[in-house]
């Protein structure tokens, strides 16, 4: 052992610094540095981006993020203007770049690999024709959930196109990437399946000649709120139209009215008309009303839904009152109503003969007999629709027997229900026959079976009606609208 100690040993040596290097070069054994043939082969997805065709030719968005992809449109929609975010399918492009080198070499033929995330809230049920995927962009029935491309020369890739699911809600998130395990990369969306149709509203000359039977924004707003949770969106076109008076419109006339002040333009076949009128397909009944005038004036004890079309007194059939054995007309002058003011459809009736012809007392009565023709109580339709893109709401009507506080309570859900008709609820086109047969209240054709409280459907107008429609086990008339063949295709042939 040696308690001696190394002194330590100094130098006046010092060491060159290194070359410098960069991620793609690398050193050589003579310290110098040069390029890096592997750095030279690796690439980058620089770039992914959305293209769409507009007037014909293919248009590009290069910031494709969230928003709702409205399925049943197409580019013949709104042509004047762009919208990426018409039709189901969406189509992606994406851009490969060298890491370094010559960076314009070709980069034909090198993968990209595509894939989609769908949102744990999809709808997990769908046909296989109505589930998403990566396909041709015109078979909807062989989607795949992940695909390979290659690029071309410049490093691009050829649009992919991925189809959205036919369900109303459903949510896709699309990526693009070099990895082939399908991992991370670029990513374009989320989309959130949507449709939207519009509609156009005209408006009937009011009875009287002094107004219109005008569509308050309180029943509109109703159809946007409605149709919402079905994921369609409903928007107003206008400007509204004004339709000449008529009294009863026959429901064999509602396609030729339409017709006639439909302003045609290129939201067809996506876009309804929505007309008020005064009554619409109202049949009437007559009534005989019987009685024993005890003083001059007389009213009756009931109120009558009188016809108001047609002349000063279009409901008076007969009026007469017995003079000794013989029969006499009751003038007019002698003849008037009484008005509810609520409910101006109902009327009493009432006989004055403070002046003559005849002088009735208690001791001396004298018979009447009055013939009246009367709307049919039995069934007083509020709206009529389906089949066509002409809906009809019988605003005149709504007013002779609902009270003001509930007119606009009602006609919010007529709106929505008639609208529901030219949809196709229940069990009419363009629903298949027999889809919506667990639900169809056979007893009130092409109705719901559900309560008003829970489905628009429901075959009788109230205040307690919903706007909305009812889903029960993945079954409804909600199911119906977010996951009907809304398209072009299809409604061409609906709303012409």
């Amino acid at each position: 052992m040696s308690d001696s100690k190394t002194a330590p040993v100094k130098s006046n040596h010092k060491t060159a610094p290194l070359p410098s290097t960069t991620p793609d070069s690398k050193m050589n054994k003579d310290g110098t540095t040069s390029k890096c043939k592997i750095m030279e082969q690796f690439v980058n997805l620089v770039e992914l981006v959305e293209v769409y065709k507009h007037n014909g030719k293919w248009t590009q968005n290069n910031k494709p993020g969230a928003r709702k992809q409205f399925i049943n449109l197409d580019e013949k929609v709104d042509a004047a203007n762009k919208h990426p975010e018409f039709g189901r399918t969406i189509w992606l492009k994406a851009r490969l770049q060298w890491v370094s080198g010559d960076k314009t070499r070709s980069l034909a033929g090198k993968n990209i690999y595509w894939y989609s995330k769908a949102a744990k809230t999809n709808n997990k049920k769908l046909l296989k024709d109505q589930t998403a995927g990566f396909n041709t962009g015109r078979d909807f029935s062989t989607g795949e959930e992940k695909k390979s491309t290659t690029t071309n020369k410049d490093g691009w890739t050829d649009p992919v196109p991925f189809n959205m699911s036919l369900y109303g809600g459903d949510k896709f998130t699309i990526y693009a990437t070099k990895d082939k395990s399908y991992k991370a990369g670029k990513k374009a969306g989320p989309y959130t399946v949507w449709r939207k149709f519009w509609f156009q509203v005209s408006e009937m000359d009011h009875r009287s000649g002094k107004s219109r039977y005008t569509l308050p924004k309180a029943v509109t707003g109703s159809i946007t709120r409605g149709y919402k949770k079905a994921k369609i969106e409903f928007s107003e076109k206008g400007p509204r139209g004004k339709i000449p008076h008529k009294g009863n419109t026959p429901t064999s006339d509602i396609d030729k009215l339409g017709k006639t002040h439909f302003v045609r333009d290129d939201l067809i076949p996506f876009k309804c008309h929505l007309m008020t009128c005064d009554y619409g397909g109202q049949a009437t009944t007559n009534k005989e009303v019987k009685d024993k005038l005890k003083s001059t004036r007389w009213k009756s004890p009931h109120s009558y839904l009188l016809w108001p079309h047609g002349g000063s007194m279009p409901w008076k059939i007969e009026a007469k009152y017995k003079s000794g054995k013989t029969w006499k007309d009751i003038p007019a002058a002698n003849l008037k109503t009484y008005t509810n003011p609520n409910q101006p459809g109902f009327k009493k009736l009432k006989i004055d003969f403070t002046k003559g012809p005849a002088a009735p007392t208690a001791k001396a009565p004298v018979d009447i007999k009055l013939k009246l023709k009367c709307t049919e109580s039995s069934f007083v339709p509020l709206g009529w629709g389906g089949g066509s893109p002409h809906i009809l709401l019988c605003t005149g009507m709504l007013r002779d027997i609902i009270v003001p506080g509930d007119r606009n309570a009602t006609q919010r859900s007529d709106a929505v229900h008639e609208i529901g008709h030219a949809l196709g609820l229940v069990n009419m086109p363009p629903t298949k026959a027999g889809a919506h047969n667990a639900w169809h209240d056979t007893k009130h054709s092409h109705h719901c079976t559900q309560k008003p409280e829970k489905c628009a459907m429901y075959w009788q107008s109230s205040t307690t009606r919903l706007t909305t429609f009812h889903s029960i086990g993945g079954q409804g008339c909600n199911e119906h609208l977010r996951t009907q063949d809304f398209s072009r295709s299809v409604m061409k042939s609906l709303w012409k």
